[in-house]
């Protein structure tokens, strides 16, 4: 072979490049091995105790133990809770589904309990791996590929986030934040593409049916696609019509899929029922009919926000006439007195403000420090950057901005923002790094660092946790602490000896005790912490806090034969205080009531048996 025809030989730099997507593979994978393997280790010798101090994760089990003891598909009424009526869940069978499918399959194999231990370690863990991808892909969209390496670390390294993935992880959160990523990632290629309009409007048919709490993630990036067609009709026609034609199709069938009797189910405000149906109906089927109107595609701005301006005038006519409650939000049913003794009391519904007096650094800064530092840099660089890399910007402004205010609302949104928050900040790492360059090298390491520990959502909860906390220290916080330490205590599977070798009853329970109850007993509970189970809730406060005799009438009522609090939870705590002459603190103090035997006063939960 001539010198001329030669193959030109690889330099040794060319030949030592790593592929960019080989690299943030490598991180993603290497992320999903080291969580997967740190939560297993750590969590495994709990898993008899799995979910100790998360109510939601028990309850989902238990709905999913009845699904597999022949419950019926459309039916999710939890028939234990609130006795003896029982009272219809608000959630969906798509979280339940796949989970009850794991056990199923390894039960022949290993046996039931073995095979719940198994699925509740396996489901949470694999989705690991899609929520760090998609923090990967953002990373890098945004950014760089450091950005998407770093992207991993920040989604990987965030607590408030990643905790939702541990063993025994089964509620629907994880499962919500990753569609909450894989919007926001569709939303980046969504110019021009009808195809990708669709699958944003299919995973948002599936976040409006897995739970409402992203509902306003949902409104925003259908927003913001619907306001690209009334600027740039010419780019974001086709993804506007894609999204309204997935979210109208696939809710319509994600609904006949999942939701009993569906052409005649009731009217609900805080679940997938007829009104969101016909929200996306109307918002879904408006917005593609609008892209089709040639006079408005072609014709002036005006014209197209006038017809989105008629299709929320007619999603609020329908509201109007057929469920004006859902004005009120999804939980308008909610009694105020039960508002105030007991939703306004639960940590992840706090305020930021409510719980700067608590928890000012683990919960407030460790949670929220990360995301405002995320909204702070997408503002200036969607403002700054111009071209095809400022849509991007755009979308994750968006998301990022409604996500820090839910957070600043209800501190549950936590998990939500600092997993939208992470790659976001991982890609303003990265060009923080592309901007110090020419500095000189001191400067530049140290300008570095700085900003990469304020995109960290792990270094906030350090410094809130181990720095803010101890030094605004109150004694309504330490309180707080010594309360959900004596509730975590009445999780565990141990405190539930007594009470499970009890003959089968229904028992008038503190609301903490609910769900670990049905989990861990036979027995059926009247009260637990869940907005439907207003009756049930509002019964057991009328009963332990009334005189013996007005309280027998409701243990009557609600045929209940034991009567159970946790001792040194902030709720038995509160009934105390507000009434001390109430029965349960008559109970409590250890005086006589005649119709109410104690049967157990050593461990964290107390129980005394209904004579009649």
């Amino acid at each position: 072979m001539s010198a001329t025809t030669a193959a030109p030989r690889p330099s040794p730099r060319q030949s030592n490049d790593v592929d960019p997507k080989m690299l943030t593979a490598m991180a993603v994978l290497f992320g999903w091995a080291i969580v997967g393997f740190l939560y297993v280790n750590g969590f495994y010798a709990e898993l008899a105790a799995v979910g100790p101090d998360d109510t939601d994760v028990m309850m989902r089990l238990v709905e999913i133990r009845d699904l597999l003891g022949g419950q019926a598909w459309f039916d999710t009424t939890q028939a234990r809770m609130n006795a003896p009526a029982g009272f219809v869940m608000h959630w969906s069978r798509l979280i339940d589904a796949p989970i009850a499918a794991m056990i199923l399959g390894f039960e022949p194999l290993v046996g039931r309990a073995s095979a719940e231990a198994l699925a509740m370690t396996i489901w949470p863990t694999l989705l690991i791996g899609p929520f760090l991808a998609l923090a990967a892909f953002i990373g890098h969209r945004l950014g760089s590929v450091v950005g998407g390496v770093v992207g991993v670390v920040f989604a990987a390294s965030a607590p408030a986030a990643i905790a939702h993935f541990r063993v025994g992880g089964i509620d629907h959160h994880n499962v919500q934040m990753i569609l909450c990523l894989a919007l926001v990632a569709l939303a980046f290629g969504a110019r021009d593409s009808q195809r990708i309009g669709l699958g944003m409007g299919a995973t948002m048919a599936l976040m409006l049916a897995i739970g409402l709490e992203t509902l306003p993630h949902i409104v925003a990036m259908a927003g913001l696609i619907a306001l690209g067609f009334v600027i740039d009709p010419g780019r974001f026609a086709a993804p506007a019509r894609g999204l309204g034609l997935g979210l109208a199709a696939v809710t319509s069938a994600i609904y006949v899929a999942t939701v009993p009797m569906p052409y005649a189910a009731k009217t609900v405000c805080d679940a997938l029922s007829p009104v969101y149906l016909t929200y996306a109906l109307i918002g879904g089927g408006g917005l593609a009919a609008l892209t089709l109107v040639p006079a408005l595609a072609g014709g002036h701005w005006l014209a197209r926000l006038g017809g989105l301006g008629a299709i929320a005038a007619a999603v609020i006519a329908y509201t109007a006439m057929v469920a004006p409650e859902c004005f009120h939000g999804p939980l308008f049913m909610l009694d105020q007195r039960l508002k105030a003794m007991w939703f306004d009391e639960v940590e992840e519904t706090k305020n930021l403000f409510r719980l700067w007096s608590i928890y000012p650094g683990k919960e407030v800064i460790g949670k929220l420090g990360a995301p405002v530092f995320a909204l702070a840099g997408a503002t200036i660089m969607a403002a700054r950057t111009g071209g095809e890399q400022r849509w991007p910007w755009l979308v994750a402004l968006a998301i990022t901005a409604v996500s820090v205010l839910l957070a600043m609302l209800q501190v549950r949104y936590g998990a939500f923002s600092n997993a939208i928050a992470a790659p976001v900040a991982a890609a303003l790492f990265a060009a923080a790094l592309k901007a110090l360059a020419e500095r000189a090298r001191p400067a530049r390491i140290g300008l570095a660092t700085v900003a990469f520990l304020a995109g960290c959502p792990f270094a906030w909860t350090m410094i809130g946790t181990f720095a803010i906390d101890p030094a605004l220290a109150t004694p309504q916080a330490e309180a707080k602490v010594a309360y959900n330490k004596a509730a975590t205590e009445c999780f565990l599977p141990a405190a539930y000896e007594r009470l499970n070798g009890l003959p089968t009853g229904t028992i008038l329970n503190s609301f903490n005790l609910g769900t670990a109850v049905l989990m861990r007993t036979r027995h059926s509970v009247v009260s637990g912490h869940y907005h439907r189970n207003t009756a049930g809730m509002l019964d057991v406060i009328d009963a332990f806090m009334a005189e013996p005799e007005a309280a027998r009438a409701i243990v009557e009522r609600r045929q209940a034969r034991y009567i159970a609090t946790c001792a040194g939870d902030y709720e038995t705590a509160l009934w105390l205080k507000d009434a001390p002459n109430g029965l349960l603190a008559r109970l409590m103090r250890g005086e006589a009531i005649a119709w109410a035997r104690p049967l157990d006063r050593t461990g964290p939960i107390h129980v005394w048996e209904v004579v009649r």
